[in-house]
């Protein structure tokens, strides 16, 4: 058992070292960098919130693989490091609750860190206070930060349960989430009458459905905002990976693709914070970097979108 032990934790070790050689010097200056990210305000309560966090769907989803976990771990490490907290989690995620929790318990930075996840809206209600005490065992903690309906899907959805188990002091906010437009008028609905602490919803510089209807509401009734799928799965950095910055990029002090990105969503009145997935200690820096210096304005974002609208399909 020991020396299975000593294997695995030298196995990890030398991951990290590998993954943190391989970071470029620009990045290594934004995990340096003592000066954490911006926070934003969560509306109910007014605790500040980091503007970038993480989503786990697929990258932490494995199991038995000491490589990956030394890598993931380091992602983790990252965030934390630059000032931020927020995780994303969820059951349908499969493994990414039990390496979540270990991973945070492995850091001993469970105060430090902020764990949203999630349960199916449309299960029973016994399978669904199941699930929610099964979250709380993977993630190892007695309270995670956020509960929030799982993609919604019927307009009668109530958040009863939800407001048992955060009074029941199991979590300390309560929300909806949901990640495609052909559920945004089941969520509208839902969220005029229940009024959520937490929206977590869909938006990118190729999806701006969201800002039309979706997150004006929000900010009627006082919800913070997550998004994601802020790098549109992906399909911003394939259409651009080949392409050079656009000059307006300096303005914004955005060095990468991801960054301007980035940007875009979080200069959009109302969002509190993005989440963009990664299993990369590279790409999680790059990612905080886009919360540093100025946000585009109304103007900037409009050029923004004229300048992707006016890219080759």
């Amino acid at each position: 058992m020991t020396t299975i032990f000593t294997r695995r934790r030298a196995l990890q070790t030398a991951a990290a070292t590998t993954a943190f050689a391989a970071i470029p010097e620009r990045l290594l200056a934004a995990l340096a960098d003592p000066t954490p990210i911006p926070k934003r305000p969560i509306p109910k309560t007014g605790e500040m919130l980091p503007i970038v966090g993480i989503g786990t769907f697929t990258v932490f989803d494995f199991k038995d693989d000491p490589m990956r976990y030394a890598a993931t771990k380091e992602v983790i490490r990252t965030l934390v490091a630059n000032g931020g907290s927020l995780i994303d989690i969820a059951p349908d995620y499969k493994d990414s609750e039990p390496r979540i929790g270990d991973i945070v318990q492995d850091l001993n930075n469970r105060n430090k860190v902020f764990l949203a996840t999630k349960v199916y809206q449309h299960i029973q209600e016994p399978a669904q206070r199941e699930s929610m005490a099964t979250s709380l065992k993977l993630l190892k903690t007695k309270q995670v930060d956020l509960m929030a309906w799982h993609g919604v899907r019927q307009e009668d959805a109530t958040m009863d349960l939800l407001k048992e188990f955060r009074d029941a002091g199991y979590t300390r906010y309560i929300g909806i989430t949901n990640s495609q437009e052909s559920r945004h008028a089941v969520t509208e609905v839902v969220m005029k009458r229940e009024k959520p602490e937490f929206l977590q919803i869909d938006l990118s510089l190729d999806d701006r459905t969201s800002e039309e209807r979706i997150l004006p509401m929000a900010r009627d009734i006082g919800a913070a905002v997550m998004i994601n799928v802020p790098l549109g799965h992906g399909a911003l950095l394939k259409k651009t990976a080949k392409l050079p910055l656009p000059d307006f990029a300096k303005e914004l002090q955005a060095t990468s693709w991801a960054q301007l990105f980035l940007k875009y969503v979080l200069g959009t009145p109302g969002v509190n914070a993005v989440i963009p997935a990664t299993g990369n200690a590279e790409h999680m820096a790059d990612n905080l970097q886009a919360a540093r210096g100025p946000m585009p304005d109304a103007a900037m974002r409009k050029r923004m979108v004229d300048f992707w609208e006016s890219l080759p399909s």
